[in-house]
């Protein structure tokens, strides 16, 4: 279940232009602190959401997937890592002794 904000505003006015709020993500993360990670029990009652209940299930989680230009978590922060390690070697830069990046003679 998912709720499409955009073309909406936030509580400052500003426009949402790519805000798609993965609520069933939500709900479930807010059950967890309820009922508590070792604690034992397994269910949670959620009230007030009935507005996302209905005949159709809506669109499903393959919905939420951006392109992979258009995702700005893709990689973690080791890929990141990696991939700015090897492009700083492919733009002519050798390992220094410190963080600072060491011209190729």
């Amino acid at each position: 279940m998912a709720e499409d904000l955009r073309g909406g505003v936030d509580a400052h006015g500003r426009p949402l232009s790519v805000t798609v709020t993965a609520v069933a993500d939500e709900v479930a993360s807010a059950s967890e602190l309820v009922r508590g990670k070792t604690a034992g029990r397994p269910v949670a009652v959620v009230r007030g959401l009935g507005r996302y209940v209905g005949d159709d299930d809506g669109p499903r989680a393959r919905s939420l997937v951006r392109p992979s230009v258009d995702d700005l978590f893709r990689e973690g922060s080791a890929e990141a890592y990696d991939r700015g390690y090897r492009d700083g070697f492919g733009e002519g830069f050798r390992e220094g002794s410190g963080d600072e990046q060491v011209p190729v003679d």
